[in-house]
């Protein structure tokens, strides 16, 4: 039986003004379909050409002075996906379902019973060059947590993998058997120091990326950039990331 993989959509970015210029854009592309024939106009933005786009600019600003006629559709937040292969060695079996469960939402038999999943979920903390921290199913702040069996989970019993770059482990509190929901992404290399003394031998690999190494390079890029213009200095990641969608990879 292949190791189960599971994906994190990513995006970043502000939902809301996005939400209202995709409407924009969608106003404009209704207003062509219903006006196209009386102009004699494509019906679709698409099969427009640079005059046509023109046109349908001045006549749409002529009708509607109030709205922004946004002709081409707003790009998406989404920057990408992240592909994980889950550990299929029995010490990680909790590990593995709970974090399967959360990318799912699935529930039944006992797990589950309130629903949870990551899908929505802020990434909260971001610390350069060390990890990258998500899915509080609860709070949404990095306050809470909680695991698909209720409460916290067990740590696994060794063996325990290296921290390396795109490693998957559940992220805890000081106190032993304290993981819940909230995981968190190694940004660090395998034999740093960040790896070596922070993570190996007090968090718990149980998954590796195995594609979606670019976007997760990209998101630090974006996320070091907002970081330096702002002069931010914290945990957190300066904008707004969170996990578009998720589940189960073919």
């Amino acid at each position: 039986m292949s190791p189960t993989k599971v994906f994190l959509s990513i995006a970043r970015g502000d939902a809301e003004a996005h939400a209202i210029r995709r409407k924009a854009h969608q106003d404009v592309a209704d207003w062509l379909f219903k006006n196209s024939q009386t102009y004699g106009l494509p019906d679709s933005i698409g099969s427009l050409d640079e005059v046509q786009r023109e046109t349908l600019q001045s006549l749409y600003e002529g009708q509607n002075p109030e709205r922004e006629c946004l002709i081409d559709e707003p790009q998406s937040l989404v920057l990408g996906k992240l592909v994980f292969e889950l550990s299929s060695k029995a010490n990680f079996a909790k590990f593995t379902q709970n974090f399967e469960t959360l990318c799912t939402g699935a529930q039944g038999h006992g797990v589950n019973k309130k629903g949870f999943s990551y899908k929505g979920t802020p990434i909260h903390r971001y610390a350069p060059g060390f990890v990258l921290q998500g899915g509080d199913v609860t709070r949404f702040d990095g306050s809470g947590g909680e695991s698909v069996f209720g409460g916290s989970m067990t740590d696994p019993k060794p063996p325990h993998s290296k921290h390396d770059y795109g490693t998957l482990s559940m992220a805890s509190g000081s106190a032993k058997n304290s993981s819940t929901s909230q995981f968190f992404i190694c940004l660090s290399n395998a034999g740093s120091p960040e790896a070596t003394k922070k993570l190996d031998g007090k968090y718990y690999v149980f998954g590796n990326l195995v594609d979606g190494a670019e976007t997760l390079r990209k998101l630090e890029e974006e996320l070091d950039q907002c970081r330096k213009e702002l002069g931010f200095k914290g945990d957190g990641p300066g904008m707004k990331v969170w996990v578009e969608d998720c589940g189960l990879w073919p």
